[in-house]
């Protein structure tokens, strides 16, 4: 169920569960997605921000 739109965004998961970061990032891989960064908290969002530009950011 590849979607070739979502090769292209840019994806950033900011939440303090291991759990969750993991299966977020795996359903927007199921949907095609390539480029997921993933941060456990605003701090470290802002950091990894800096050096990746998210088209979509995804919080808790």
């Amino acid at each position: 169920m590849s979607n070739d739109y979502l090769t292209k965004v840019n994806f950033l998961i900011v939440d303090d569960h291991t759990f969750t970061l993991k299966l977020i990032r795996n359903v927007l891989a199921t949907f095609g997605a390539k480029n997921v960064e993933v941060a456990r908290d605003g701090t470290e969002a802002l950091t990894v921000m800096k050096a990746f530009h998210a088209d979509v950011v995804i919080v808790d």
